[in-house]
């Protein structure tokens, strides 16, 4: 059986976000954690920009801090929780309120995969301003619906859009428990 060089396994799994994480204990050695800031700040001098005091601030492609620690690459937020709690995520970690580099323990909690799209900004291609309503041009009506395990659910056919949106948040409330209202409305 081949080896597998030091690091290749550890490349592929932040992708997936179950990289296991360094323990709480070297964790806090090595940074220096503010709730009410959410910063995450160096103890130590170690190599390239890890300054003892300096915060940890390098983003990823996708708008999350990440950090290196013991030559493995971490979304800082996973590294915050562990700290805060003591333990991995199970899943993922949501920013309550969408904001990537917001890792104060109050904008932080526990998601699955499934409920970590509930928390969602409206897409930039969207039309209406609202999550959940389209228009139909075969039906000529407003069409809502809500995504609930990985399936769409029929809210129903409106000729007014009030009545469309109104209905989606009905059935959202109902099928999205872990953000039962849109991030816009609340």
């Amino acid at each position: 059986m081949a080896r597998i060089p030091n690091g290749s396994a550890e490349a592929i799994a932040p992708l997936m976000g179950k990289l296991k994480l360094p323990s709480q204990e070297r964790l806090k050695c090595l940074f220096a954690y503010s709730e009410d800031t959410g910063s995450l700040t160096w103890k130590v001098t170690r190599a390239g920009n890890a300054v003892a005091g300096k915060a940890v601030s390098s983003l990823d492609g996708s708008g999350y801090i990440r950090v290196m620690v013991d030559g493995s690459r971490y979304k800082a937020h996973r590294l915050i929780w562990k700290i805060i709690t003591g333990h991995d995520p199970a899943d993922e970690i949501d920013h309550k309120n969408g904001i990537r580099t917001d890792n104060r323990k109050c904008n932080l909690r526990e998601a699955s995969t499934g409920e970590q799209p509930q928390n969602r900004f409206i897409r930039s291609d969207n039309k209406t301003g609202v999550v959940g309503v389209c228009w139909d041009k075969k039906k000529g009506k407003w069409v809502a619906q809500v995504r609930a395990n990985k399936k769409r659910v029929f809210s129903g056919c409106f000729s007014d859009f009030n009545e469309a949106h109104a209905a989606y948040l009905k059935h959202r409330a109902i099928h999205q428990e872990f953000q039962p209202i849109p991030r816009e409305l609340a």
